[in-house]
């Protein structure tokens, strides 16, 4: 019997160890939400909603559907045009068709005689149909200015800027703007073509010769 209640005696005494030595699983209390504040929702009432993206503007340029063609010239068997910032005047066709048939008559009239034909091609419209970089390929930016009204252009024969050949702009007389759209055209053309026999004289079609 004594041996008996020794047994029970340790057998409680384990069972106390044990029970002390188990951790016990914490237990979170329940955390509530924070709530925001006044002056934080107001912060966010008050931020402005975000910006619908907008698109890219479309450049400010056109190319001419009517080029010069000179087939089988020694130095440009194409001449091409791209507005690139005509300003007073509507741009449209009448007024490229006007300045390619100005030009022709300018060249033909000049010290160069180059006799050259204007054609209506609509593909060139396309920059990646253009001239720019094409094979005997004269390519003309023009654009006018005011302050005073001038008009300006710049010519290349080819893509490259080392083919930029000439840069000029040309002021025209305080009633330019009265004229008819042939006279107006007529200063810009006349240069054109000076510039063109100038150069030719040199042998000279790029930007350092």
């Amino acid at each position: 019997m004594p041996h008996n209640r020794s047994s029970l005696i340790a057998a409680l005494a384990l069972l106390a160890t044990v029970t002390a030595c188990t951790p016990k699983s914490p237990i979170a209390p329940h955390a509530e939400a924070p709530q925001p504040t006044a002056q934080a929702a107001a912060a966010v009432k008050a931020a402005p909603a975000p910006k619908p993206q907008t698109e890219h503007k479309k450049p400010d340029y056109r190319y001419s559907p009517f080029v010069l063609r000179m087939p089988g010239h020694e130095t440009f068997e194409v001449i091409s045009f791209k507005d690139v910032g005509v300003r007073g005047v509507a741009r449209d066709n009448k007024l490229y068709k006007m300045v390619a048939e100005g030009l022709a008559r300018e060249l033909a009239s000049s010290k160069l005689r180059w006799r050259a034909q204007v054609a209506y091609d609509k593909s060139v419209t396309d920059p990646n149909n253009h001239f720019a970089c094409g094979f005997k390929s004269l390519y003309i930016d023009f654009w006018r200015s005011s302050g005073p009204d001038r008009w300006g252009y710049s010519l290349w024969s080819g893509c490259d800027s080392s083919d930029n050949f000439a840069w000029k702009e040309i002021k025209l007389s305080p009633d330019a703007s009265k004229a008819e759209l042939n006279a107006l055209i007529k200063p810009l053309a006349h240069d054109i073509a000076e510039t063109l026999h100038s150069a030719h004289a040199k042998s000279c079609f790029t930007k350092v010769c």
